[in-house]
């Protein structure tokens, strides 16, 4: 067994690039005990075990602001994303953490990237909200269960954020809260000197944003307003119903010139239009698929379209829903989870391929999600590739991932890719490696692609790809 001593000595030998690479890869908790194994390790573990922190309770936060502080330019520099999730049932006791937050917030100085989530409750704090406010470095900002307080604080950062994340708004005073939020009168009462939103909010590309109105009054314009420079966009609205008769008004359409990713409901983003490169589609029920998703379809004319698979699928669905966009090459399909449910993968190939094959699809994926693991079998799998090759005459690739998404959207299962072989009756699929599923995946959701629309151009991408085909497969 080789001794820990030599372990530790192998370590320092490698290259400084690599051993960075290496320590990036441990949680921060390990990284910490690593630095204290070696004095050569001491600056690189320690940078990584104090550069990501979760703080899941008082007690916990408590420690932390109490380590940080005690040694100020030594481990406050480190620190790039800090996660606060301390609940609101021992609200009281929250603010024994506060004075110790503010003073992390206050010194350090490279911060990148903030998530509160219970921000109402935790922006309560005045001294908190403005320590938050002052901060200059912050990329990115996730606030949970928002309310009226989180959303000035938002307008008054001094940060120019990358991204922007707004969920789970709270139903008091929704109506001032999404109207503060989203253009307000010059003269708002909420709108305070120091409001920052018309010049800061320019540079915010990334946007996650969930809302409660009656879903005919969603402020699509104003939110392309607020927001001119999106390239990635997330919407949900629930649906809050009024009690007053008042007609709907007039559908205007609102949308930027071109969005890289947009996802949500059928009914949260009826109002915007395109061209959007890749289009999740997240509404499950059946109804509002046939009612709504074509015509969003049509109107945002997404390259690549990704939609949850109904639980009674019916081929006109998926026609309607697929065949109004003229530019549509790659479509990815969500099975809720047919480890469980079988006859749901038994429903999908009985109406899907069929309702496919007149368009020129070059990729499909399915993901399916089997929270039993294992229960769906390879021969089902490949069968399944096999009748889609069979069905769609213009398809060149299929992926199949059979396993299940972390709360972090990462994917833990079996990733298969084949390329479509052979014509007319035989056409047959043949396993290739996930390196060049990645690079196909990646091609098709790129702006090369979208320009061309072809996996047979002239580009160099497109030559690479062929070359790729020679090379990876097996």
């Amino acid at each position: 067994m080789t001794s820990p001593t030599r372990s530790t000595g192998e370590l320092l030998s490698l290259n400084k690039d690599v051993l960075e690479e290496l320590v990036s890869f441990l949680a921060s908790p390990d990284a910490l005990r690593l630095s204290m194994t070696a004095r050569g390790l001491r600056s690189i573990a320690k940078r990584r075990s104090l550069a990501d922190i979760r703080l899941r309770s008082t007690e916990r936060a408590t420690l932390f602001c109490r380590y940080m502080l005690a040694d100020i330019p030594d481990r406050l520099r480190w620190l790039r994303r800090l996660e606060i999730h301390l609940g609101t049932f021992y609200e009281e006791r929250i603010s024994l953490a506060i004075p110790g937050l503010v003073r992390v917030l206050a010194h350090a100085p490279s911060l990148k990237s903030l998530t509160f989530d219970d921000a109402e409750v935790m922006l309560e704090s005045g001294i908190l909200a403005a320590a938050v406010r002052m901060l200059t470095t912050l990329e990115e900002l996730n606030l949970r269960k928002y309310g009226l307080l989180a959303v000035s604080t938002v307008r008054r950062l001094c940060s120019d954020l990358r991204k922007l994340s707004l969920t789970g708004m709270l139903p008091t005073r929704r109506h001032v809260v999404l109207t503060t939020l989203l253009c307000p009168p010059k003269h708002s009462e909420h709108i305070t000197d120091d409001d920052q939103a018309a010049v800061r909010w320019k540079s915010i590309r990334e946007l996650e944003l969930e809302v409660a109105c009656p879903t005919h009054s969603i402020p699509h314009q104003a939110i392309v307003d607020s927001f001119p420079n999106l390239i990635h966009f997330q919407f949900n609205v629930t649906d809050v119903q009024t009690n007053a008769d008042i007609p709907e008004p007039a559908l205007t359409r609102a949308g930027w010139p071109h969005l890289d990713w947009m996802g949500g409901t059928p009914l949260s983003l009826g109002g915007f239009k395109g061209p959007v490169k890749c289009l999740r589609l997240t509404e499950e029920r059946p109804g509002i698929l046939h009612e709504h998703g074509g015509a969003v379809v049509k109107d945002l004319d997404p390259v690549m379209l990704c939609v949850a698979m109904p639980p009674e699928p019916d081929s006109q669905v998926w026609k309607q829903l697929v065949e109004r966009s003229h530019r549509l090459r790659y479509l990815r399909i969500e099975l809720s989870n047919s480890g469980e449910h079988a006859a749901e993968l038994d429903e999908m190939r009985a109406y899907v391929p069929a309702a496919l094959g007149d368009l020129d699809i070059v990729c499909i994926g399915v993901d399916i999600t089997d929270l039993q693991g294992g229960v769906v079998f390879s021969p089902l799998v490949e069968s399944l590739a096999l009748q889609l090759a069979q069905c769609i005459d213009t398809l060149r690739y299929v992926c199949i991932r059979a396993g299940a998404a972390s709360a972090d959207y990462e994917w833990h299962g079996k990733i298969t890719w084949w390329r479509v072989i052979g014509s007319n009756e035989g056409r047959q699929v043949k396993n290739v490696t996930t390196g060049l599923g990645t690079y196909v995946d990646n091609y098709l959701t790129s702006v090369d692609f979208e320009q061309t629309l072809s996996l047979d151009g002239e580009s160099s991408v497109g030559v690479c790809t062929v070359c790729a085909n020679r090379r990876l497969e097996y």
